[in-house]
């Protein structure tokens, strides 16, 4: 059964060609999960929302744009890349956190909490600063953080938790 068979067949609700089609694609598309979060378990997360995705709207692939394969590829990259990028930023909020009264998970205090600590960010040396945007708005981990600036991870997570240290003090303050 060829890919644009497949996926017909899962538009018409056949389960077993899905089956077929995670048995084709699923071990690729977890390789190449890990391969960005480096971490089991977001891996498989990745790949099941692909796969869901699918499985609720396979009209979302065209040959026009590739081979099955390359696209679904490139969806649990991109899928992995916004998980990786979710984790990293939630992780540096959590490592943030004062206790405080509200609710600090919704979005209009997470934006007012990154507003204080913009502010806060003056006490911080450049190359913190360098390192907390990397990891926090483009987030990169810290061994393409150091790849970037070329130190070694340990000096670029030195860095990291002084300038989380500072930025803490000064909202604490």
């Amino acid at each position: 059964m060829t890919d644009t068979q497949l996926l017909e067949a899962i538009t018409a609700g056949d389960q077993t060609a899905m089956t077929t089609l995670f048995d084709r694609y699923g071990t690729l598309a977890y390789l190449t999960a890990l391969a960005v979060l480096e971490d089991p378990g977001q891996a498989e997360d990745a790949v099941h929302q692909i796969f869901l995705t699918i499985w609720r709207q396979p009209a979302g692939f065209s040959s026009r744009n590739g081979s099955l394969a390359s696209w679904l590829v490139i969806a649990v990259r991109n899928r992995a890349l916004d998980i990786r990028r979710r984790t990293t930023r939630q992780e540096l909020l959590e490592n943030l956190l004062v206790a405080e009264p509200r609710n600090m998970g919704r979005t209009v205090e997470d934006d007012f909490l990154i507003e204080r600590i913009a502010a806060s960010s003056n006490a911080l040396s450049q190359t913190q600063k360098d390192s907390l945007t990397l990891a926090f708005f483009k987030g990169l981990n810290t061994a393409d953080i150091a790849g970037r600036s070329q130190t070694s991870p340990e000096s670029v997570k030195a860095s990291l938790c002084s300038a989380v240290s500072t930025i803490r003090k000064a909202l604490e303050a």
